[in-house]
Order: C-alpha cells, then sequence, then structure tokens
C-alpha cells in the first residue's frame, strides 16, 4: 500500500463484501429448529420428525418402562434428550 492506496476489502466481515448473508428464509428455519430443541429439552410437548432428528444426530431416546393392565411389562413413556450437536445448534447467534 502506498500513498493514498485503500486497503483491499473485498472480502472484509466489517463490510459483509465477499461474505453471502443469510436470507431470511434461513434465519427462520435457524430460529425454527432452535426453538424445537429448546422444547424437547425442555420437555414441553412438541412435534418432531423423529426419524429425521435422529439422523442428523440431534436427539436420542430413553425409555420408561411400566406395568400395563395385564401386568406385563411395557413402555409406558419415552424420553427425548437432546445431543451435544443438538446444543451447539441452539447456541447458534443467528
Amino acid at each position: 500500500m502506498s500513498g493514498g492506496d485503500a486497503p483491499d476489502r473485498s472480502n472484509d466481515r466489517e463490510t459483509g463484501k465477499g461474505y453471502k448473508m443469510m436470507d431470511e428464509a434461513t434465519r427462520n428455519t435457524i430460529r425454527k429448529l432452535q426453538a424445537t430443541l429448546i422444547k424437547i429439552d425442555s420437555g414441553i410437548p412438541v412435534f418432531f420428525n423423529i426419524v429425521q432428528f435422529q439422523k442428523m444426530g440431534l436427539v436420542y431416546s430413553t425409555e420408561k418402562h411400566g406395568k400395563d393392565s395385564s401386568g406385563n411389562d411395557t413402555v409406558i413413556k419415552t424420553i427425548w434428550h437432546l445431543t451435544d450437536k443438538a446444543k451447539q445448534y441452539i447456541r447458534v447467534a443467528i
């Protein structure tokens, strides 16, 4: 840089040039995912695609066992837990 030359800021985070910014639809998708994960973690009933979340490595389940009316051992409740990966997703600032 000599004299009055300005620094090259074509890939500068401060100006946003050269960086692809997140569009609103992507931000909304992330917010929705975060809200679902927070509800799962809090034990609040929420509908989510169990297979998709398991394949993505976001949740795992444990089962609470009990007896049915005939006295047979049965699963009475499935409890969903977040993986470390899911907890990282919650912490992402958008």
